[in-house]
């Protein structure tokens, strides 16, 4: 909670959450000095109960960032729930940094609160959208099942391909819509469920982040409906598969840039070759 009205959106929305949980909601508050977001809880708090009276609600105020402290809090949470600011000039083109730490690296469910209505304070019915990605998703299709029960909602499923980048996806561009140089017959999966969440309540997503030797990186459906969802987007982390990890860890083999502009090698210094013969 930082007192924006993105936070106080999320605070609705995740208010609602734990009621159908049947779990108690947690107000999180990071600042250089926790007296300073002592007021904001309070009010937040105050406003939880008073849609959902009943609702145990505690405040935690944290000094510290908010990301780091929300990326602490949400390791034994039942959901993690953060607001959304990168709307605007760019057209959603931009993402809180906030809500794209939490996404790259949250351990467990995380709802990013996105569009633009505040939700009523009746936490029943509705749609559920499922973004199915085959076997890597099969735990975001047991969530959403589970959440469609718990809203008492109607499901939605549509197919989608999160998959590592291709030759049609890069011709479609880093969210995977179709440019005038790599125009596709027809809606892509990315653009029919995209568009679909127009009418949905929340669209649940299995994401799963590829590692990189510059930090984590998120597939590109996952930063599509981050930047340009119309409702809420409720990610699923997915693990690693083993040769996703063994790359991952060649990968980390390598430095970063040295100052020649060459990507550097760990390891004994190379002649043409081999390793050179040490002194």
């Amino acid at each position: 909670m930082d007192g924006t009205l993105a936070a106080f959106r999320a605070l609705d929305h995740a208010a609602a959450e734990a009621v159908r949980h049947g779990t108690s909601l947690e107000l999180v508050g990071a600042a250089a000095d926790p007296a300073d977001i002592e007021a904001v809880l309070t009010t937040a708090a105050r406003r939880a109960r008073r849609r959902h009276p009943g609702l145990p609600v505690t405040r935690v105020p944290a000094p510290g960032d908010a990301a780091g402290t929300l990326l602490g809090r949400g390791r034994d949470a039942t959901l993690t729930v953060v607001g959304c600011r990168g709307l605007g000039a760019l057209s959603g083109r931009l993402l809180g940094s906030v809500s794209a730490r939490l996404a790259r690296r949250s351990l467990g469910p995380l709802l990013v609160v996105r569009g633009e209505g505040i939700p009523s304070r009746s936490v029943y019915g509705g749609t559920v959208l499922l973004g199915a990605s085959g076997a890597a998703g099969a735990d975001a299709a047991t969530y959403a099942f589970a959440e469609t029960a718990r809203r008492h909602a109607s499901l939605r499923v549509l197919p989608v391909d999160d998959g590592g980048a291709s030759q049609a996806s890069e011709a479609r561009g880093e969210d995977g819509i179709a440019g005038p140089s790599g125009r596709a017959p027809g809606p892509s999966p990315r653009e029919a469920l995209l568009a679909a969440t127009e009418g949905a309540d929340v669209v649940v997503v299995a994401t799963r982040r590829r590692i990189r030797w510059w930090g984590h990186r998120l597939g590109a459906t996952t930063r599509l409906l981050l930047r340009r969802s119309r409702c809420p987007v409720l990610i699923i982390p997915v693990s690693a598969s083993p040769d996703e990890a063994d790359r991952a860890g060649r990968r980390d083999r390598v430095s970063p840039k040295p100052r020649d502009g060459r990507v550097g090698r760990t390891g004994p210094p190379r002649g043409p070759f081999g390793p050179r013969p040490g002194p």
